[in-house]
């Protein structure tokens, strides 16, 4: 009699651990659609400054020669050459964190995709930098000559130049935040 009653309180058990076993698996896939909810939203903001970065680049190439027409033109073409490398940079940094992509890939994959892109922006924020400081001083260079009282100008390049200095970095920094929030989010 003992060992029936022992049989069914170990029956009663196993069915218990069964349906907590059932309910942990189904609380596994109910996490990992919401990690995958909160990355979509990640990735739309990380995968803006994409769109940012060639709405720019065509801004300034556009603009350039209708507000500085009296400039060489070779300072065109290195406007031309450098904004048309950082939209490229962009697009190439940004491709294997797609969207599309990423929401296929395992969280390891997806983790080690963002710690790359998180390398090729401060790679790429080292390489541009110079590029940008050159740049500004030629330009302040080249148009300080065309206006009267010249000092006028470069420190209006110059303000002009932190302005946009601080606006890049704080986009940069942006990026870089929401790859570390992905990250974090699936070491967790």
């Amino acid at each position: 009699m003992e060992d029936v009653q022992e049989f069914q309180e170990l029956e009663e058990m196993r069915s218990q651990m069964e349906l907590l076993r059932k309910k942990l698996e189904h609380e596994d896939i109910i996490n990992e659609k919401l990690m995958r909810e909160t990355m979509r939203f990640r990735l739309t903001s990380i995968n803006k400054q994409v769109w940012i970065d060639i709405c720019m680049a065509l801004f300034c190439v556009i603009m350039y020669p209708l507000c500085f027409p009296f400039l060489p033109v070779w300072l065109l073409i290195y406007v031309v050459v450098m904004v048309s490398a950082d939209a490229i940079a962009t697009v190439l940094i940004h491709r294997p964190v797609r969207e599309k992509l990423i929401m296929n890939d395992d969280l390891k994959t997806v983790a080690q995709k963002m710690r790359r892109l998180k390398k090729a922006y401060i790679v790429a924020m080292c390489v541009e930098l110079p590029v940008v400081i050159v740049f500004v001083v030629l330009f302040l260079r080249a148009v300080a000559p065309h206006f009267h009282n010249p000092i006028f100008a470069i420190w209006g390049g110059v303000i002009g130049g932190c302005i946009g200095l601080i606006v890049g970095l704080m986009m940069v920094r942006r990026v870089l935040k929401n790859s570390d929030a992905i990250i974090k989010q699936i070491e967790e």
